[in-house]
């Protein structure tokens, strides 16, 4: 009797042993959801701020991107209300500047100029130059029947001059019609077409001759 109690005893423990054991990993189960579900709160806390956060920047950036194409079509249309004035007869590139230089022509009396058909090469020379003030003389390629590039210009005093000589950044062509001006000199004896413009005279019209160039060997 006694060994059947004393079993029925340790039937009683092991089976107390092992409901504890059961106890023990479901508490066990039930932390480890609980820190499972936490994290899965904390990730999707963590993807919606990002997500927020993405949300911002990119209207943050988009606002940035299309306030500064407003403000440059301000400009744009304020710089289409300005007029750029140029020597029209000049077709370097750099005429393509956004400087607006506004410079009115130099009215001269009593200057003339006179050239004859020549050589090709690097030099022109004008067979007569009469000024009423220090001008320069400039020599133009043609284009289509009005002048075009510039292809060298020389400054000379107030006076008469024969034969006035003209070199060249690019000499001329043979069998080919080119031009020569007078323009005004602002005072600081440097060429720039810009500001040193072709001179007319008391009608308006430039002070201008044309000549030919020939074949054969170059000046």
């Amino acid at each position: 009797m006694n060994n059947i109690l004393l079993k029925s005893g340790e039937d009683i423990n092991s089976a107390q042993e092992e409901f504890n054991a059961m106890t023990k990993s479901l508490k066990k189960d039930k932390k480890t959801n609980k820190k499972n579900m936490d994290n899965s709160n904390n990730d999707s806390k963590k993807v919606y701020i990002v997500g927020v956060l993405c949300l911002l920047i990119g209207f943050g950036v988009g606002y940035l991107v299309f306030a500064d194409k407003s403000d440059s079509g301000e400009l744009e249309n304020n710089d289409s209300d300005t007029t750029e004035v140029t020597d029209a007869t000049n077709n370097d590139s750099s005429s393509s500047s956004n400087t607006t230089v506004v410079v009115d022509p130099v009215v001269v009396t009593a200057t003339s100029i006179t050239a004859e058909d020549q050589n090709f090469g690097d030099t022109v020379v004008v067979k007569s130059l009469n000024l009423s003030t220090t001008a320069w003389v400039v020599v133009y390629e043609d284009n289509g029947g009005v002048p075009g590039s510039i292809l060298g210009a020389h400054i000379y005093d107030a006076g008469e001059v024969a034969n006035a000589t003209i070199s060249l950044l690019r000499g001329t062509n043979a069998d080919a019609v080119y031009y020569v001006k007078v323009h005004g000199d602002n005072g600081d004896r440097a060429f720039d077409y810009k500001a040193d413009v072709p001179a007319v005279d008391e009608n308006g019209s430039e002070i201008m001759a044309t000549f030919r160039t020939w074949s054969g060997t170059p000046r």
